[in-house]
C-alpha cells in the first residue's frame, strides 16, 4: 500500500488540478496507466505487482496555476519486496542443475536478490548435502588465476558468480527468504586492477549490456572482454538472473549495473558488431581452438585488420582464467608496454612478410591428447606459409597440409608453447626460434618422455613427401600397435603419439619396447628404416 497525500497549506500553494500515482515491476520499460489520487490519499497496488523483480512508483502532481511537482524530483522511488519462500535456480535450470563430472559440466552461476542469510552453508548445504567434493564442488574465484574452495568461503555475495559442478541430476538451490534489491541506483561492483572480477546479476530479470558501464564510461555492450562459461568461455550478450559472468577492465576501478535504465531492464539483447572483412589480401582472421579428453577452449583468434595496432586496442581481448582441471590458449603479450598481459584475441596491422603470434596451452590432463585446431587458414594468401611452432617439443606442423596439430602431454603442471605464424619463407626462416621447417634430412627421434606413463611422442623428420610405416614391437618381436600403416605423409616433421595400447584397444604391461620406421619413396626407395627403444612404466 502506498500513502500519498497532496496538501494545500493556503499560504503560496494553489489547488490541487493533477494527482497521479505511476507505478510498474521493477525493470520494466513502461508504467501502467496513472491512478488518479486527487481524492485518495492511500492506494493498494495490486499483489502480483510485489513479485521478485521489486516495484517502482513515483508521484505527480499539478496545481490549478500549472506548477508542476514530481515525488521524487528525478527517477522514480524503489519498493524491495519480500520473497518469503525465496527464489529457486529451476528459474534457470528448470530440471535441475546440469549434472556430469567433465570440466565442461562446471556451471557459472549467481543468484538474484539479497538472501537473509549469505552463508555458504545456509544457502548451498540445505539443498545440495553436506559438501563432498566428489558429489558437488564450489569455487570462487581468489584472484591471479587462483580458486578458492566451498570449505574456505565464509558467504557467497550478490552480484558475484562462482563455478559450481554437480555430480547428480535433479539437483536444486533455494536462497531462503531474500529481499529485492533497490532498482532506482545502478548497483556497484568494485573492479580489481589487472584482473578478473566474477559478476553475477542482483536483479532477477534481464539487463542488456548497454545498461553496464564502467568509472571509465565504457559501455559494455560489445566489449570483448565480457564472458560467461558455456562448457568453455563465449561472449555474453546480456545480464541474466542466475546466470554467471567474468569481466575483465585494462583500467577502470568499477562496473556499474544500471537495471532503471531508459530502454528499460527487459528490452532484450544487444549484439557486439560483428568485424567484416573486405576482399583484402592483407586483411585476415584465424580462429584457434583447443580440446582434450576434459574440455575445450574454442574462442581464441589472432589475425590482421587495417585498423588494428601491434599493441592493446579495441580488437584485443584477454584470456580468461583457467577453469579447474580445463584446457586453455593465450597469446603470451607480456612484453607489451601496456596491458602487458595474456590474450584471448590479439589481432594486429597488417605485414607483407609475415607476423606470428607465441601461444601457451595449458592443459591439466596427461591421460589425453591436445588438439589444436586452426580455422579460416583460407583467409591468409596463398603465397604464404603458414605452420606450428612446437617451441616445447623443438618440432613443426605444415598448417596448409593439416589443419589440426596433436600432441601428448608431458606434464600437465607445466605450460606448452607454440609459435603460430605465416609470411614468406625467408620471414618463417628469420623467426623459427631454432626449429628447422624445411628439413633437409629423414631422421626417426627419441620418443618423448621415455621413460613414460600414460603416453609417448615420436618424431619423424621428412626432407620429401613420403610412405610411412611406423610399427611398435614388444621384447619378443611381436607387434604391439601400429601408428602408420602405409600412410602418405608430405616434408616436414611428423609427430605420433603412442599411449600404451595395443591393436586391440587394451592397455600393455610396462617394460621395453621397440618402434621401428620404414620411410619410402614414392620411386619404392627406402629412405629410411631405424628402430628405437623405449620404456613405459607403471
Amino acid at each position: 500500500m502506498i500513502n500519498a497525500v497532496f496538501t494545500e497549506d493556503g499560504s503560496d500553494q494553489s489547488g490541487i488540478a493533477t494527482a497521479e500515482l505511476y507505478y510498474r515491476k521493477g525493470g520494466e520499460a513502461n508504467w501502467q496507466p496513472p491512478i488518479d489520487m486527487t481524492t485518495l490519499s492511500t492506494y493498494q497496488i495490486a499483489s502480483s505487482f510485489s513479485t521478485s523483480v521489486g516495484l517502482e512508483y513515483y508521484l505527480h502532481a499539478v496545481d490549478v496555476a500549472g506548477n508542476v511537482t514530481d515525488k521524487p524530483v528525478e527517477g522514480f522511488t524503489s519498493i524491495s519486496v519480500t520473497i518469503t519462500g525465496g527464489l529457486a535456480s529451476t528459474d534457470r535450470w528448470p530440471t535441475g542443475i546440469p549434472n556430469g563430472t567433465e570440466v565442461s559440466s562446471y556451471q557459472l552461476w549467481s543468484f538474484p536478490g539479497n538472501p537473509a542469510s549469505s552463508s555458504p552453508v545456509d544457502l548451498l548445504v540445505d539443498d545440495l548435502g553436506d559438501y563432498d567434493n566428489t558429489v558437488w564442488r564450489l569455487f570462487a574465484y581468489g584472484g591471479g588465476g587462483a580458486w578458492t574452495e566451498f570449505e574456505s568461503l565464509s558467504k557467497l555475495n550478490n552480484g558475484e558468480s562462482y563455478f559450481i559442478i554437480v555430480k547428480d541430476a535433479g539437483l536444486n538451490i533455494n536462497t531462503g527468504q531474500l529481499y529485492t534489491i533497490a532498482t532506482n541506483q545502478p548497483f556497484e561492483i568494485n573492479l580489481t586492477s589487472g584482473d578478473w572480477t566474477f559478476v553475477g546479476n542482483p536483479f532477477d530479470f534481464t539487463i542488456p549490456l548497454t545498461s553496464l558501464g564502467t568509472t571509465d564510461s565504457t559501455s559494455l555492450s560489445g566489449d570483448p572482454n565480457f564472458y560467461t562459461y558455456d562448457g568453455s568461455w563465449v561472449n555474453a550478450t546480456s545480464l541474466e538472473p542466475w546466470k554467471g559472468y567474468i569481466y575483465k577492465s585494462p583500467n577502470a576501478s568499477k562496473l556499474y549495473i544500471n537495471p532503471g535504465g531508459d530502454s528499460g531492464g527487459m528490452l532484450g539483447r544487444q549484439l557486439a558488431d560483428e568485424i567484416i572483412i573486405e576482399n583484402d589480401d592483407n586483411e585476415w582472421l584465424v580462429n584457434i581452438s583447443a580440446r582434450n579428453g576434459l574440455g575445450t577452449d574454442n574462442f581464441n583468434e589472432v589475425g590482421l585488420l587495417a585498423d588494428a595496432v601491434d599493441t592493446y586496442d579495441s580488437h584485443d581481448a584477454f584470456e580468461p582464467p583457467l577453469v579447474p582441471g580445463g584446457i586453455s590458449v593465450r597469446v603470451d603479450n607480456r612484453d607489451w608496454p601496456e596491458y602487458a598481459d595474456t590474450y584471448t584475441r590479439d589481432i594486429r596491422a597488417p605485414k607483407e612478410d609475415g607476423e606470428y603470434w607465441d601461444l601457451e596451452i595449458l592443459a591439466q590432463d596427461d591421460e589425453h591428447n591436445v588438439y589444436l585446431t586452426f580455422e579460416d587458414l583460407d583467409m591468409i594468401p596463398e603465397e604464404l606459409d603458414v605452420f606450428a611452432i612446437d617451441l616445447t617439443l623443438g618440432t613443426a606442423q605444415d598448417l596448409r597440409w593439416r589443419h589440426v596439430y596433436r600432441y601428448a602431454v608431458p606434464n600437465p603442471q607445466e605450460k606448452h608453447n607454440v609459435r603460430f605464424i605465416a609470411g614468406t619463407r625467408d620471414f618463417l626462416q628469420k623467426n623459427n626460434a631454432g626449429v628447422e621447417l624445411f628439413p633437409d634430412r629423414y631422421a626417426l627421434s627419441q620418443n618423448y618422455p621415455n621413460p613414460f606413463n600414460p603416453q609417448t611422442s615420436i618424431l619423424l623428420t621428412m626432407q620429401d613427401g613420403a610412405t610411412v610405416n611406423l610399427v611398435v614391437y614388444n621384447l619378443l618381436g611381436e607387434e604391439i600397435a601400429v601408428l602408420a600403416d602405409n600412410e602418405y605423409r608430405p616434408a616436414g616433421y611428423h609427430n605420433f603419439i603412442w599411449k600404451g595400447l595395443n591393436n586391440n584397444g587394451q592397455r600393455v604391461a610396462s617394460g621395453v619396447y621397440f618402434y621401428m620406421a620404414q620411410v619410402v619413396s614414392p620411386k619404392g626407395e627406402v629412405l629410411i628404416s631405424d628402430t628405437h627403444k623405449m620404456v613405459l612404466v607403471k
